[in-house]
């Protein structure tokens, strides 16, 4: 009990809205950038969605007991949704413009795939199986779209020559990919400090990677920037 309140594990709500709130700062500060590029733009949609779904997941799993699993569903959506961004941002930028939309067409498709899947998970599973079915959904989604856009193709771009500054990506992508393990086998540091906590400091290191390698392509030279809807192939030189 917490204030009166029957509440499930305060410290995750502590964590997600720090970790929610560190996420929509940084997408704010991109919106402030002089930048025009879709890289950019969907990067902070990415932050922006991945923020507020972050924080909808703490309240939703910290009033459990007054909520049930409708608390729950809007955070996962969020989490779907907020991985296409990241997906077509990464695309954005790649050098052949025709496999890029033919990959974002295929990133489209798994999008909706996701969202019918989490759909029929919540409608036809059985009772005690639902969260966890769809949390493993999410998380299966996240690694396969991050993994495979900012760690691939952010590993892709670097060695290519297109900038030194993804691999900020790809450092950001290692060190995320630990914590969907800390969830999953339930790594508890000690009471006040479980698996949540834990996963969510993993990924606030991330994203701030993620979001240091945004800021130092904008400083670059934006404009150098490949981009597929028909604008140069122009490379980055690399520093």
């Amino acid at each position: 009990m917490l204030f009166g309140l029957d509440l499930l594990e305060p410290n995750v709500l502590i964590t997600d809205t720090l970790l929610g709130l560190l996420s929509v700062f940084f997408s704010r500060k991109i919106t402030r950038l002089p930048s025009t590029h879709l890289f950019f733009k969907n990067w902070q949609l990415f932050l922006l969605l991945f923020g507020v779904g972050t924080i909808l997941g703490g309240i939703g799993h910290a009033f459990y007991n007054y909520l049930d699993l409708g608390g729950k569903i809007p955070a996962w959506l969020f989490a779907i949704v907020s991985v296409y961004f990241i997906e077509v941002s990464m695309l954005s930028i790649h050098p052949d413009k025709h496999f890029a939309t033919r990959l974002a067409r295929l990133s489209a498709a798994k999008l909706i795939m996701m969202l019918l899947l989490l759909g029929a998970v919540l409608v036809f599973a059985a009772p005690g199986n639902k969260i966890s079915i769809s949390i493993l959904l999410v998380i299966l989604n996240s690694l396969m779209g991050v993994t495979l856009s900012a760690g691939y193709l952010g590993l892709h771009y670097y060695r290519i020559g297109l900038s030194s500054h993804f691999s900020y990506f790809f450092i950001g992508v290692l060190i995320m990919i630990p914590s969907s393990a800390v969830f999953l086998f339930e790594i508890n540091l000690f009471r006040w400090f479980d698996r949540n906590d834990l996963s969510h400091l993993i990924l606030a290191i991330g994203i701030s990677f993620f979001y240091a390698g945004i800021l130092q392509l904008q400083q670059q030279n934006e404009h150098q920037l490949p981009e597929t809807r028909g604008a140069s192939n122009d490379k980055l030189p690399r520093k």
